[in-house]
């Protein structure tokens, strides 16, 4: 977002210019020293001659301009060394009210000796009578720039700017803003884009040139008339940068130093979130959101931000709305960044926002924990609470509690990453199912040769049975692709219990059958695409019970018969020779019992995996929160 102009309103009063007159203090013998002309002293070095303007500044480039001033960088002959020089632009050099102001800020600055204010070396004419005053030539990168490259992920920059650098500098910028307080200057417009980080870890506040100053520095001769605070800044007008302006700034009303204060506090805040206090496209809705006041809450401005609460604490102080209320000092905000700085946290405060993000966490947790569409959303906020708050106050004891709650508790509706990370379990699980289902199948071919060993009697059934288990076989292995064709899993449930139903004329429905039903039941219960447990019911039992209830109604013929004492079985579909029946009856019995076996003995390992997982987040969760708690997390454990 592009940072809105300087903004100045009203017009400055009538002020004496500077005149082509113009003369330095006395010196010592009490004669006015002039600021061109003349020649050295008797004796002097004659490379200290005055010799004029151009003869001592030789302009070599330019280096930035403004809306009524240009700063040129150049070469002063006599001390031998590259310099800055601000002059007000030719167009506006006329002006009285723009030259007042002009000689005004190389006076205020002059004024501040302090290493974060540029030193001025000199203030005069030029031969043309166009006012200028040089100083020192620096080289580096403004905070407005840094900031954007660190709110862009400048891996350079970043190195380079630590957010100790940063604050250890705003610290230094409080201070020299401390002295100009002291001196009854106040900036105005304090930002980003005049702090000025030099090659050699200097910082510099620049741009005085919109300071309120004291009367008496004001007063100081320039051409004969004395210059009033009163004749630069006209009631009611506004100087300074929406965005960073105090609401009274914004207003147009009298400032002391609590607006500079203010400015400062907002550069603390876009230092530690990298974004303004006030956001909007325009002046005026940066003055607008000055005037309501801009929520200074890093949590709901840069949740992503690790915001040290002091800090925040310290930055919401400086930016007020009403004056009385914020920090008293430039100083007093250095001091609590310094005081963060050597480590010295507050307690108080930091259990106070752990406070506040328990009580957001405990009403997330409610609607996690509940059927509402908004239930993932909530389980992710509450633990994002919960975690700042446990961070900020580990011995917090509710934060604790629920903690504990919202991980023993499960959800009503699992988390769509759970649900994904689920269903590619099931996809995995499923492609080995499948291989198993379908080397079960093709071993049921090898029973074929028993059958037409014991004698066919119908070809018809025996077909039947071949048709089942190969559908069956061909469903499973096709479950093993990549992407496997939809409805795979009903084509095995069908044919399975179609393979129950067709050997059920073997030995009739309730020898051999049922068992056979009961294996493919567990089976297609415990598989990784679950299947309805009354389809599963309805179709083991009816695989033998309909054809059952078909021979009562003489639909079919029946398979047994009572023969003195002795229920006797009627074959249809194979004949059953002793050996060869035994021999099948001991096979079958024997792979339905192994089946039964490894379903069930899969289903074991699986719980005792999940036991061992709870186990451990269980062991976890003591380790993680205070001791007292330990007894509720493992109650809540045995209850799941």
């Amino acid at each position: 977002m592009a940072r809105a102009p300087v903004v100045e309103r009203g017009s400055a009063g009538d002020v004496d210019s500077l005149g082509e007159t113009q003369h330095a203090p006395s010196g010592d013998d009490g004669k006015t020293l002039p600021l061109s002309g003349g020649g050295p002293p008797s004796g002097a070095d004659p490379s200290l001659a005055e010799h004029g303007f151009a003869a001592r500044y030789a302009t070599v480039d330019a280096l930035g301009a403004g809306g009524m001033g240009e700063v040129v960088l150049c070469r002063d002959r006599r001390v031998g060394r590259e310099i800055a020089m601000k002059r007000i632009r030719r167009e506006w050099s006329s002006d009285a009210g723009v030259r007042a102001r002009f000689v005004l800020e190389a006076r205020v600055q002059g004024s501040l000796e302090h290493p974060a204010v540029v030193p001025v070396y000199d203030l005069g004419l030029t031969a043309e009578g166009e006012a200028y005053f040089t100083m020192k030539r620096v080289r580096g990168t403004n905070l407005e720039q840094v900031l954007a490259s660190l709110a862009a992920g400048d891996p350079t920059v970043e190195r380079a700017y630590s957010r100790r650098k940063l604050l250890t500098a705003l610290a230094q910028v409080c201070l020299a803003v401390e002295l100009a307080h002291g001196r009854g200057l106040v900036h105005r417009d304090l930002k980003p884009g005049n702090v000025m980080f030099g090659d050699f870890g200097e910082v510099y506040v620049l741009d005085w040139g919109l300071a309120k100053v004291p009367g008496a520095l004001a007063a100081l001769p320039s051409t004969g008339a004395p210059l009033s605070q009163g004749k630069l800044t006209s009631a009611g007008s506004m100087l300074g940068t929406p965005g960073y302006m105090a609401p009274e700034q914004a207003r147009g009303e009298e400032l002391d130093a609590r607006a500079d204060v203010y400015a400062l506090g907002a550069i603390l805040f876009e230092i530690l979130t990298l974004r303004p206090l006030h956001e909007g496209s325009t002046g005026a809705a940066l003055i607008a959101s000055a005037l309501a006041g801009a929520d200074a809450h890093a949590s709901s401005r840069a949740p992503d931000r690790d915001v040290p609460p002091e800090l925040e604490a310290a930055w919401e102080r400086a930016t007020a709305l009403d004056p009385r209320d914020r920090l008293s000092s430039a100083r007093a905000l250095h001091d609590a960044i310094e005081r963060y700085l050597d480590g010295d946290r507050d307690l108080e405060r930091r259990r106070a926002l752990a406070a506040s993000h328990v009580e957001l966490a405990q009403a997330a947790v409610e609607i996690a924990l509940s059927t509402a569409q908004s239930a993932e959303a909530a389980r992710r906020k509450a633990l994002a609470e919960l975690g700042r708050a446990l961070a900020l106050d580990p011995a917090n004891e509710v934060a604790a509690q629920t903690l504990v709650r919202l991980m023993t508790e499960p959800p009503k509706t699992l988390p769509r990453e759970v649900e994904e990370d689920l269903a590619a379990t099931v996809r995995r699980t499923s492609r080995v199912a499948g291989r198993v289902g379908g080397v079960g199948f093709l071993a049921m071919f090898g029973l074929l040769p028993v059958i037409v060993a014991m004698g066919v009697r119908s070809w018809l059934l025996v077909a039947a049975c071949a048709a089942s288990v190969a559908v069956g076989a061909g469903a499973s292995f096709a479950m093993t692709l990549r992407k496997p064709p939809r409805g795979l899993f009903p084509v095995v449930q069908l044919a399975s219990f179609a393979l129950v139903a067709a050997t059920s004329r073997m030995f009739g429905p309730l020898v051999a059958a049922p068992t056979l039903a009961l294996s493919l039941a567990i089976g297609m219960i415990f598989h990784p695409q679950r299947a309805r447990v009354p389809v599963i019911l309805a179709l083991g039992c009816g695989s033998f019970l309909v054809p059952l209830l078909l021979e009562q109604a003489g639909v079919l013929d029946a398979s047994y018969a009572s023969v003195g004492d002795a229920l006797c079985i009627r074959p249809h579909m194979t004949s059953l020779p002793r050996g060869a029946s035994i021999a099948y009856l001991a096979a079958s019995s024997a792979s339905i019992l192994a089946a039964i076996t490894l379903y069930v003995g899969r289903l074991r390992d699986a719980l005792a995996t999940a036991e061992r997982r709870l186990s451990v987040q269980s062991w976890q969760l003591r380790h993680m929160v205070p001791a007292r708690f330990a007894a509720s997390a493992d109650g809540s454990a045995s209850r799941l």
